[in-house]
């Protein structure tokens, strides 16, 4: 934010967050940014989602508990430092909240001080993307929304 909001080429007014919970952390740290566009990833509800599956880089969690189990309690303290149900109270930015299922994220989209408009995530880098480039083009004001040249 302080490198964006530096430059002068940068119109500060129209800054959009963008990406998984470093974006989601960041939005709720700094409220200056005009829109967060986030994909919840590997820190939601981790221990849930890597007790229901032994894919990377959630099975990591699981290793790590294998290996010891004393280790649960500190790893579900550890954790909910990072959770973030406990930082989107703090998001007050209008948010589109990009979910693998339906009501995966009803929780999280709960937590939110501001508005969330939420979508599911499509498996398709042009249909998803066009999606949030629309949104945020809306958000921000922009007119229309800046895409690849062979999107279009």
């Amino acid at each position: 934010m302080d490198f964006l909001k530096g430059r002068e080429e940068v119109d500060v007014e129209r800054i959009c967050l963008l990406g998984g919970e470093l974006a989601l952390w960041t939005a709720a740290r700094r409220s200056e940014a005009a829109a967060l566009h986030y994909t919840p990833a590997l820190h939601y509800n981790s221990l849930k989602r890597a007790s229901q599956t032994s894919n990377y880089p959630l099975e990591e969690f699981n290793d790590h508990l294998r290996s010891s189990a004393s280790a649960q309690v500190n790893v579900e303290k550890t954790l909910s430092y990072f959770e973030p149900v406990h930082h989107a109270p703090k998001v007050q930015m209008p948010t589109m909240l990009v979910e693998d299922s339906e009501g995966f994220c009803d929780a999280l989209v709960a937590a939110f001080a501001g508005p969330v408009d939420r979508v599911p995530f499509q498996h398709s880098s042009y249909r998803d993307g066009v999606r949030q480039a629309n949104w945020i083009a809306d958000k921000l004001n922009n007119g229309q929304p800046i895409l690849p040249d062979h999107w279009c």
